[in-house]
């Protein structure tokens, strides 16, 4: 990687995504960044501290720190209960790491991934009325 040109940060991750090793890594640990920023901002938007999370969620005040620092690879059970705590639900996909030129089909990731919510209070008539606007 050369320094030139490179002025921005969006300059300076487009020229480090070339490099495969780097793309990999990111892509590793881009969700682990991803769950502890949603973390950070619904406890925020509850207004509610690191201890009181912790209160809330059998544990320590360190120990949400560390969450949301990034310093503790979390496990998914440890994420249900301070969803929980955060009066939030844990939604995970997969997404193919190709890219899809065929536009009817992103419509459709589009469509389950942002516009259906499939919670127990979303019945089969109001999912069908969903697909049916596709």
């Amino acid at each position: 990687m050369t320094n030139e040109g490179v002025s921005t940060l969006t300059d300076l991750f487009a020229e480090l995504d070339k490099d495969p090793d780097f793309r990999t890594e990111y892509n590793r640990q881009k969700p682990y960044y991803d769950i502890l920023l949603e973390v950070i901002k619904r406890r925020k938007e509850l207004n509610i501290t690191q201890r009181e999370l912790a209160d809330k969620t059998g544990t320590h005040q360190s120990s949400i720190s560390r969450i949301e620092s990034g310093e503790h690879d979390i496990r998914l059970s440890t994420l249900i209960e301070i969803a929980e705590a955060l009066e939030a639900s844990v939604e995970i996909r997969l997404v193919p790491t190709y890219y899809v030129d065929d536009e009817e089909y992103m419509k459709l990731l589009d469509f389950s991934a942002d516009n259906i919510s499939v919670q127990k209070h979303i019945t089969m008539p109001i999912l069908s009325e969903e697909i049916a606007r596709i």
